[in-house]
């Protein structure tokens, strides 16, 4: 399920955000020690993130202002080590992978514009069931297939670079651990 698909109706998420939270706090209570009371206050808070994520995007769809006209990318991971940026990550979370990733054309160039500024690699991190993961390293340069889907959720409409998976690697978390080390190497 996308974020996107919640922005016309507002309120009606966060009456379910705070339902979810009533219980969360309500779990704080008989929290064991310290560390489950501080995990449960950051689950919390991060749902009221979630929230405002939701509630600012539908400011946006109301500032009158042609939709098609407005891109708003996240980026999920900038790391720097050190002064150095190393790198961009995506991370997703599947219960399997289908043969490529669907990746917006406004987010892709986005990524793009910020790899070549940056001048580091995009990787999408992807994890899978049973501890695996799958990285794929983007060719920002390269031309991919697209894709332009009509979906009933408007935001969802538009056009989609296909990147095939055959491109990353399947890992266990050792192997990720090492990848991601030679990644980050300064």
């Amino acid at each position: 399920m996308r974020m996107e698909t919640f922005y016309q109706q507002p309120v009606r998420f966060s009456k379910v955000i705070c339902k979810v939270q009533k219980v969360l706090r309500s779990m704080q209570q008989s929290a064991k020690d310290e560390f489950e009371l501080n995990a449960l206050r950051y689950i919390v808070n991060r749902l009221t993130e979630i929230n405002f994520q939701v509630q600012f995007s539908s400011l946006i769809d109301q500032t009158g202002i042609e939709r098609s006209a407005i891109t708003v990318n996240d980026i999920d991971k900038i790391v720097k080590v050190g002064n150095e940026f190393k790198a961009i990550f995506e991370l997703k979370v599947r219960r399997k992978l289908n043969g490529y990733i669907k990746v917006p054309k406004s987010q892709f160039n986005v990524l793009r514009y910020f790899s070549l500024e940056l001048n580091v690699p995009v990787y999408y991190l992807t994890k899978l069931p049973n501890g695996m993961y799958h990285l794929l390293e983007l060719d920002l340069l390269k031309v991919y297939n697209e894709e332009h889907v009509t979906d009933k959720y408007e935001q969802l409409n538009g056009r989609f670079v296909k990147i095939p998976i055959s491109q990353g690697l399947l890992l266990d978390r050792k192997e990720l651990i090492r990848e991601l080390s030679t990644i980050l190497a300064w």
